[in-house]
């Protein structure tokens, strides 16, 4: 079984308006939640979140991460400004089915990431399916 990604840009806040991201950034979201939202049976979201680009999963991190890049750009300056009142974060889910695996990032995609100034955050899950 090979390894797969999914990758998202989030931002999310307490006070956040995902449709006014929408309508700010002119890119429809992949997941959309509230401030209050229901989380479970006994539980609400405290903070609201928008995420773009969820939904696909990829062989490879960087094609995952570039597929991204390509619409936001141009959009810095917008997501710089929410960056300054919400999280604004790249979201990285790494499934895998094994732990004999390297992910290389090349000095081109890490220049592109470095100048949205946005943390990245990896997460590994095992997954059978990977």
């Amino acid at each position: 079984m090979m390894n797969t990604y999914a990758v998202e840009l989030r931002i999310t806040a307490e006070s956040l308006s995902p449709e006014q991201v929408t309508e700010d950034l002119g890119l429809e979201p992949s997941l959309v939640r509230h401030a209050g939202d229901q989380r479970g049976r006994s539980s609400v979201f405290t903070k609201a979140l928008w995420a773009y680009g969820g939904g696909q999963k990829w062989a490879s991190l960087e094609e995952g991460l570039n597929s991204l890049l390509r619409p936001l750009s141009g959009k810095e300056l917008a997501l710089k400004r929410y960056a300054s009142t919400a999280e604004v974060f790249w979201w990285c889910g790494h499934f895998q089915s094994t732990f004999d695996h390297s992910t290389v990032f090349s000095p081109a995609l890490l220049g592109r990431l470095a100048d949205f100034n946005f943390p990245l955050h990896l997460v590994s899950y095992f997954s059978d399916d990977a």
